[in-house]
């Protein structure tokens, strides 16, 4: 199954002129580990390439690997443009694909058929109507050699296919691929439609549209995402002017309908909510909302798992004005965490990080401003090289200076892992297995260790990462966490241009128990009245302590008494008695802290003599 990914837009935005581009890259710093996090960001340099006009109001971008390549393809004025991004201090521009009739692109997707990527990219107006808003379009690209982006084959132009909301691609069965949008001519004239795309040098073709009614929440479809569970497929598409998300099953392409919704209340932040993105985790589906309207200000998750009745499992909801009117979001993996990256208001210009991997708690880590030095903030992307994590940043431009393109913002994740829990005895010398790791090249970074549970032990070393200490000799549970530091030296910016220290933080739990030893009194045996019976038991420390241990024997059945020669040794003797009689002795095993028994029995009878009374 192959989805296509999307950053969503506002609704509305202006036709795109011809603007310089600006490059700008950073190394940002979002720290990330198996237990708490920080965020933060570093500033590295600038570039700016004047020649570069194509890349005015970048409305989106999707970023794929094709070989060894990297590509960025960037929407906005003028169409498509593509981007080659493995060298992060140097983006090199290829060229755009655009139609003179056609307007701005606002949304893009990408899919895999053939063993060739396809790029889909859906124009907001076409022909004489570019400034009636009346039609939209959607064109199929592919990269041809020499790194160019090219026409893979003919577009489609309609009304249901105006004023962009949201793009995603989806596979139901195999061979099939499907393009799902939400937009519409005007608030009260919206859809949801699927379109055949499975031959990408043929005229895409309209499979169904499901139309905004009374009994829909889907006026002014703002942007979607599609998601994977119980053998279905869904779409989740968010409302503008009803204030929903609405849930459709289009698990079957001819035949798709609204199957839940959830709308706004006082519990939940859904007013004018602008764009969605989709993640997975502990097995449940959850959707990140963000608002584009000026009343509402943070992010709603909702779960999405049930898609007959989504509900609200987590909100940020802040005062600060940066969440305010959304512009775009992207969510980021990395090391089993996730974060949402969020375009808002703040002067079009700046980008929050927000720690979403417990979709009922989201936190805030930190933001940057600005995001970009030249025009507005307007979209964002988020890729791997190798080890290294971007996110990519569209600007639109600000007129009456003509300035806007790509920035880039380096992701820098500071992990780390104080290893597995172990389980340890008394007096054993334990080594601590930390790791601490940094994924953005040239950057340094401390640890140090400290005991946060469990009675006090010497640790060899705070600063080792792999320092040794011995257990006590008492049942315990002991803590440890590694932290790892980058310093305020390493120019990480926390909030706004502020630097400060990133932190990542893991503990590890020792669980320190004596095992109660083995004991075996030796197998049952028979003894003649009078006659010297030898007791031979043994007993293991599992803890590895054997010669520590203690023997206690005891006659604990049958008459009359014995002596026994030394009670404490684990081989000993008595003398049966003279009659005959069942007898049971208990050997008792003990570390000094826990004992174990085990008991053997001696059957004490006078056997007949024989009688020969010869030839």
């Amino acid at each position: 199954m192959q989805l296509g990914k999307v950053r969503s837009p506002p609704i509305f935005g202006i036709i795109g002129l011809a603007a310089a581009i600006l490059i700008l890259s950073y190394s940002g710093a979002v720290q990330e580990s198996f237990a708490d996090t920080g965020v933060g960001f570093i500033q590295r340099d600038t570039q700016l390439d004047a020649d570069l006009i194509r890349l005015a109001d970048v409305k989106d971008m999707l970023h794929f690997k094709s070989g060894n390549t990297n590509y960025l393809v960037s929407a906005g004025g003028e169409g498509a443009h593509l981007l080659v991004v493995n060298n992060p201090n140097n983006i090199t521009f290829t060229n755009s694909q655009s139609s003179q009739a056609w307007g701005q692109i606002l949304d893009l997707a990408t899919y895999e058929s053939s063993s060739s990527t396809y790029i889909v990219g859906w124009y907001d107006s076409s022909g004489q109507t570019v400034r009636t808003g009346v039609n939209g379009a959607i064109q199929i690209f592919n990269i041809a050699a020499n790194n160019q982006l090219a026409f893979a084959g003919s577009g489609l132009i309609d009304n249901k296919l105006a004023s962009p909301g949201g793009l995603e691609i989806y596979s139901p069965t195999t061979g099939k691929h499907y393009a799902v949008t939400a937009g519409g001519v005007r608030e009260d004239n919206s859809y949801v439609n699927i379109i055949d795309i499975s031959q990408p040098s043929s005229k895409p073709s309209f499979v169904t549209s499901l139309k905004d009614s009374s009994s829909l929440s889907l006026r002014g479809p703002s942007d979607m995402g599609i998601y994977f569970t119980n053998n279905k497929h869904y779409a989740a598409v968010t409302s503008y002017y009803e204030n929903a998300v609405s849930i459709i099953d289009i698990s079957t392409p001819t035949n798709i309908s609204v199957v839940g919704s959830i709308s706004d209340d006082a519990s939940t932040l859904l007013n004018s909510p602008q764009t969605l993105e989709i993640y997975s985790t502990g097995g449940n589906h959850y959707a990140v909302v963000t608002l584009s309207g000026s009343t509402e200000d943070g992010i709603q998750i909702i779960d999405i798992t049930d898609p007959a009745n989504p509900t609200a499992a987590g909100k940020l909801s802040v005062n600060n004005n940066r969440y305010l009117q959304s512009q775009d979001l992207a969510l980021h993996s990395y090391n089993d965490r996730w974060y949402a990256l969020i375009i808002g208001k703040d002067g079009h210009n700046s980008i929050q990080i927000v720690d979403i991997t417990d979709p009922s708690m989201p936190v805030a880590s930190s933001y940057i401003r600005p995001a970009v030095p030249f025009g507005k903030a307007e979209s964002v992307e988020t890729y791997a090289i190798d080890k290294r994590q971007f996110a990519s940043v569209g600007s639109e431009r600000v007129l009456p200076k003509v300035a806007s393109g790509v920035g880039l913002l380096e992701l820098v994740f500071l992990t780390a892992d104080a290893g597995p829990d172990l389980t340890r005895t008394y007096g054993q010398t334990v080594t601590l297995d930390g790791a601490a790791d940094v994924t953005a090249p040239n950057k340094t970074f401390t640890y140090a260790w400290t005991q946060t549970g469990g009675p006090n032990v010497n640790l060899s070393s705070s600063t080792a990462l792999n320092p040794t200490f011995v257990t006590p000799s008492q049942d315990a549970t002991l803590e440890f966490t590694l932290t790892a530091t980058l310093a305020a030296s390493q120019n990480v910016i926390t909030s706004a241009n502020t630097a400060g220290i990133i932190t990542a933080a893991d503990t590890v739990t020792i669980t320190v128990f004596n095992q109660p030893p083995t004991a075996n009194a030796g197998l049952d045996k028979s003894a003649t009245p009078g006659s010297t019976v030898t007791l031979s038991g043994s007993g293991t420390d599992p803890d590895g302590n054997d010669n520590s241990l203690t023997y206690a024997w005891s006659k604990t059945s049958g008459t009359p008494s014995v002596t026994i020669d030394n009670p404490g040794s684990a081989q000993t003797t008595f003398t049966a008695p003279s009659q005959d009689v069942t007898l049971e002795f208990t050997l008792t095993v003990s570390d000094a802290t826990k004992s174990t028994t085990d008991t053997v029995t001696i059957t004490v009878f006078n056997q007949p003599p024989t009688a020969n009374a010869g030839l």
